[in-house]
């Protein structure tokens, strides 16, 4: 996900599945299982499964007759060992048992073979899914490899300790885009922090190649990590400082609203915040945009039930009812991707 555009359509996806699901149940009965599958269980991975744990059984559940949205299944898929794997060990264990206090199924030394319209496989395992969420990492931008650059194996500039590129002194590549390693050996993460450090850095450096001094070397330091993972629940650490629960999920509701900028921004934010914390409130909840992207098993169920509604004046939200019959029409094309 990287622009509003991309978790508008998440979103959709998401709240489109239960619509469909609602449908299908006035009408037969029975719905297609609601699995929601997020694979990868880094900090991203971790806290979108515990948001959709959360709207699952505590914002949703009064907004459907005919279906239970606090019976969605939400998998977290993760290849390797263990979730959140570059915090320490006892962080991790918490992590998870955060995790499965909120409903979520964690599933780690398990990795996703293939993802196909309404399934995906993990393993030899086929699970049905409603929707399959990718937080396992993206490759860079392309630009990267534009450059002539050597580039790591997800399209990362490698840059040299001034941060310029090999060969082009007057050239700097910050942020996600840049792989650099820390004094340990290890690969600098690509979050907000270690870009705003590197800024700074590069700043220095055009000042000190403007006034002839030499360039010095990026350095890192590390303040702390955060991860939230829900309503009150999430990880924090700080040097030697490990925190999990209430008290690290305070930790990362301030310093967010720190780093906002203008008081008024701060001021309305801890608003906001405060008034979901209370209410369970998850803000206006429309489906809108086209649905040529979705493939869900249950399109042609979704478009009988439409009628069906329609026929005995019950008809349901109008945005969902056009995007049903809008997809289910699309549903008789050949089979489309889904991500």
């Amino acid at each position: 996900m990287k622009t509003i555009e991309d978790a508008l359509e998440m979103r959709r996806r998401i709240l489109l599945a239960y619509e469909l699901a609602e449908r299908e149940a006035a009408l037969t009965g029975h719905h297609q299982p609601l699995n929601f599958v997020v694979v990868g269980a880094g900090p991203t991975g971790v806290e979108l499964a515990g948001t959709l744990a959360e709207i699952a059984r505590k914002s949703l559940p009064d907004d459907f007759h005919t279906i239970q949205p606090a019976k969605t299944r939400i998998l977290l898929v993760e290849a390797g060992p263990s979730v959140l794997s570059a915090y320490p060990n006892d962080l991790r264990q918490s992590a998870v048992k955060q995790l499965q206090n909120l409903g979520v199924e964690v599933r780690t030394n398990s990795a996703v073979t293939n993802v196909r319209p309404g399934a995906v496989c993990i393993g030899e395992e086929v699970v049905p899914a409603a929707a399959v969420l990718w937080a396992a990492g993206v490759s860079a931008s392309p630009l990267g490899a534009a450059l002539g650059a050597p580039v790591d194996r997800v399209g990362r500039v490698l840059v040299e300790p001034d941060l310029s590129i090999s060969g082009h002194r007057e050239v700097f590549v910050i942020g996600d885009l840049a792989s650099l390693k820390d004094a340990a050996g290890k690969p600098l993460p690509g979050v907000a922090p270690v870009a705003m450090q590197q800024g700074r850095c590069v700043a220095r450096q055009i000042a000190a190649d403007l006034a002839g001094k030499p360039r010095a070397p990026f350095h890192y330091v590390d303040k702390g990590s955060l991860a939230t993972i829900g309503r009150a629940a999430a990880v924090a650490q700080f040097g030697k400082v490990h925190i999990s629960g209430f008290l690290a999920w305070l930790s990362w509701l301030f310093i967010h609203i720190l780093f906002l900028i203008g008081f008024r921004n701060r001021l309305v934010v801890m608003f906001q915040w405060a008034w979901s914390y209370f209410t369970y409130d998850r803000s206006a909840r429309l489906i809108t945009g086209e649905s040529s992207v979705i493939s869900v098993p249950s399109m042609e169920y979704a478009e009988e039930a439409a009628a069906h509604f329609d026929r005995d004046g019950q008809a349901g939200s109008g945005d969902a009812r056009i995007a049903t019959q809008e997809g289910s029409a699309r549903s008789k094309s050949p089979a489309r991707k889904v991500s």
